[in-house]
């Protein structure tokens, strides 16, 4: 169960930002009921590039999900952005994004 403090963010743009990542082989894209995996490009172990969202409501993804990929995948940026101008939501001490 996801913290009832954090934010839920859209699981649309994340996704976008997800096929927009060059580390991810867009055509490795899987739906199955309210869960979305994807493969990381490379020769790694499966069970090591696999990367599976599940929604928490319709629509919704986790918080704690969201910026744990947002990390991996070198999304964070604009992950941040985004929960600033839809959730106006800031985490920690952060105060001016670079350019």
């Amino acid at each position: 169960m996801s913290d009832p403090h954090y934010p839920t963010i859209d699981s649309q743009f994340l996704i976008g930002l997800i096929l927009n990542s060059p580390k991810i082989d867009p055509s490795t894209r899987i739906k199955v009921g309210s869960s979305t995996a994807f493969l990381l490009k490379g020769s790694q172990a499966i069970h090591r590039r696999l990367i599976i969202l599940r929604e928490i409501e319709p629509g919704q993804l986790s918080y704690e999900q969201s910026t744990g990929l947002a990390i991996r995948l070198s999304f964070i940026g604009p992950l941040l952005k985004w929960l600033e101008q839809h959730r106006a939501w800031k985490d920690g001490a952060y105060v001016v994004q670079e350019k």
